[in-house]
């Protein structure tokens, strides 16, 4: 989730712990409606503070990995998602241990990834792969 999904998390407990000011409730919702309110503060502080690391895990895969190209095996939709795919990813580089990977994704290049896979067309995407940290990430910059 991005920071913008953070802090409207975070708005949305504000609002939710601060509505037995304006709506008349029984006296044992008020200690509930305000717990869950502060639960989705303590959520979005989470999400607010937990996303760094994860960027950077890709920076520092992106300095360190071997860039390649994987080759869509095979991709399926999610139902009930929106436009989200699941996408079993075959990769190949010299030096490097063959291996099959699942993507999860409804980014604009893999939507087109896999609508070329789906016409029979070569279809693949760019990954970074870490062999010695066992690690891999598509990255979605690199077409």
């Amino acid at each position: 989730m991005s920071r913008a999904g953070a802090m409207e998390t975070a708005l949305g407990g504000l609002v939710v712990a601060a509505l037995p000011i304006f709506v008349s409730m029984p006296w044992w919702a008020i200690p509930l409606v305000v717990l869950g309110g502060v639960l989705m503060l303590a959520f979005a502080a989470h999400l607010r503070w937990a996303e760094p690391e994860s960027a950077a895990d890709s920076a520092r895969l992106e300095s360190e990995g071997i860039a390649v190209r994987a080759r869509i095996a095979e991709a399926e939709d999610l139902p009930d998602v929106g436009v989200l795919h699941r996408i079993a990813l075959d990769v190949r580089a010299d030096g490097l241990n063959p291996f099959e990977a699942t993507h999860v994704c409804s980014n604009a290049v893999c939507q087109d990834a896999v609508a070329r896979h789906r016409r029979g067309q070569p279809a693949s995407l760019p990954v970074l792969v870490s062999p010695a940290a066992g690690e891999w990430m598509v990255s979605h910059r690199r077409v």
